[in-house]
């Protein structure tokens, strides 16, 4: 449940997943899928996973989202001119990883002439997609750093949004932290899977975080 306290034993939650059709409209997966997890002690469930503290900025979370866009301007996600991902990207995994590994694209001629600069907090790739095996399935794995000179209150809402999901839900995040993504393919289904951390966790969170991290499955009871 949102917000309960956890012990180190095994929890299940039910996954929400969602397929394209072919003219681009989204709807929910048929059959049930559940995601089977280790609690960590000090942790509070999360209605997509855990995380250490409550609140929209814990020290450290392990969950998934079904990602339906992605803020290609996280600070400015409300105002900026350049809106989302192409809506095309999100309906598979090559797409959806290239829509996250590809925040701030470079300036081109065009939008360098209209004065287009690259924004100094834009998430910065510490580690670009790679190939690896999970569960079975193959999953594109990247991470990401929030810069730690973010200054929230010159975000929108004083928010610094990565995307939005197919349930409704905001990915928000916070100055220096550490992302670690797994974008799975369930086909049909995406999920990206979310490991992460703040600059205040100390290692002891960071290694429950991994530890509930590597016993996270997802699939068909």
């Amino acid at each position: 449940m949102d917000g309960a306290p956890l012990e180190h034993i095994g929890y299940e939650q039910r996954v929400h997943l969602y397929e394209y059709l072919p003219d681009g409209t989204v709807r929910p997966v048929a059959a049930r899928y559940v995601a089977s997890l280790l609690g960590q002690s000090g942790w509070l469930g999360r209605e997509q996973g855990m995380a250490k503290d409550a609140g929209t900025s814990p020290r450290a979370r392990v969950g998934w989202s079904s990602v339906e866009s992605v803020y290609l301007d996280p600070c400015h996600w409300q105002t900026s001119t350049l809106g989302t991902a192409d809506p095309p990207l999100m309906r598979n995994q090559d797409g959806l990883t290239e829509a996250l590994n590809g925040w701030w694209p470079t300036a081109t001629d065009s939008k360098a002439s209209a004065g287009y600069r690259p924004s100094p907090v834009a998430p910065q790739v510490s580690k670009p997609p790679k190939a690896i095996g999970w569960n079975g399935l193959l999953a594109q794995e990247l991470e990401l750093t929030i810069p730690a000179r973010l200054d929230l209150a010159s975000c929108d809402a004083g928010e610094y949004r990565l995307w939005e999901t197919n349930d409704g839900q905001s990915r928000t995040a916070a100055p220096g932290e550490r992302i670690q993504l797994d974008v799975i393919d369930f086909e049909p289904g995406l999920i990206v899977v979310d490991m992460s951390w703040l600059p205040s966790a100390s290692p002891a969170v960071i290694e429950q975080a991994r530890d509930a991290r590597l016993s996270l499955w997802i699939g068909r009871p």
